[in-house]
């Protein structure tokens, strides 16, 4: 991404801005996922690979009226 700014420092940043906005993390590194201490907010990840059914049904559990 531009500015050398990652996934995670994104939903870091818009939760700074915009805690309303829902964010879905994919990623295929579990691992490097930061510990949990410390935030707001948990973060919703869905790990790689995954199914297209497995996304849209989480994309419709965060985004109300999404069908």
């Amino acid at each position: 991404m531009p500015g050398g700014m990652n996934g995670l420092q994104l939903a870091e940043r818009v939760r700074e801005r915009r805690p309303e906005t829902p964010i879905l993390i994919t990623t295929g590194y579990m691992e490097e996922l930061p510990s949990p201490t410390g935030r707001t907010q948990p973060l919703d990840v869905l790990s790689k690979p995954y199914r297209q059914e497995e996304l849209l049904s989480r994309v419709r559990a965060i985004l109300p009226g999404v069908s």
